[in-house]
C-alpha cells in the first residue's frame, strides 16, 4: 500500500464537495478532542506545541444585516430626472426628493450629508442630459 503525501491529501480535500468537507471537519473535531497533547511530539526530541492541534471551529452560516437600511429610491430617481440639466457633472446627495448637498467631489458632498444628519444619503454623479450611455469599455 502506498502512502499519500500531505500535499496529495490537501489536494484531495480541496476537490471534495462541501457536504463531504463538512463530514471531514466534524470527524477531525471529534478525533482532535480524543488525542493526547504529547502524542508523537517527544520522539524527535522536542515537545509538541499544543496550539498546533487546535480544534477546527465549525462553519456557522448566518445572515448579516445590511450596513445601510434598504429603501425605495423612486423619489431620488424622479429628482435626478427633473434636475439633471441643472446639476450636470456635479455630485449630489439626496434624501428622498430633498437635495442635501451638491459639489465637485463626492468626498465633500458625503461630508456635508453626514454633517446634516443624513449618513445614508444617495450620493451620485449627475450626468448631463446629452451624455451617451456608459457601455463599460
Amino acid at each position: 500500500m502506498s502512502l499519500l503525501t500531505f500535499d496529495q491529501i490537501v489536494e484531495a480535500i480541496g476537490e471534495l464537495p462541501p457536504q463531504e468537507r463538512l463530514k471531514l471537519r466534524q470527524w477531525l473535531n471529534r478525533n482532535a478532542a480524543d488525542e493526547t497533547p504529547n502524542q508523537g511530539g517527544a520522539s524527535n526530541g522536542g515537545a509538541q506545541n499544543t496550539s498546533d492541534i487546535d480544534v477546527i471551529p465549525p462553519i456557522v452560516m448566518r445572515r448579516v444585516p445590511p450596513i445601510a437600511p434598504e429603501k425605495d429610491a423612486k423619489k431620488e430617481m424622479n429628482w435626478l430626472r427633473e434636475h439633471r440639466a441643472e446639476y450636470a457633472n456635479q455630485w449630489v446627495a439626496l434624501d428622498g426628493d430633498r437635495l442635501i448637498s451638491a459639489g465637485r467631489s463626492a468626498k465633500e458632498v458625503h461630508t456635508a450629508a453626514k454633517a446634516s444628519g443624513v449618513p445614508h444619503a444617495l450620493i451620485v454623479l449627475v450626468e448631463p442630459p446629452d451624455a451617451l450611455p456608459f457601455a463599460g469599455f
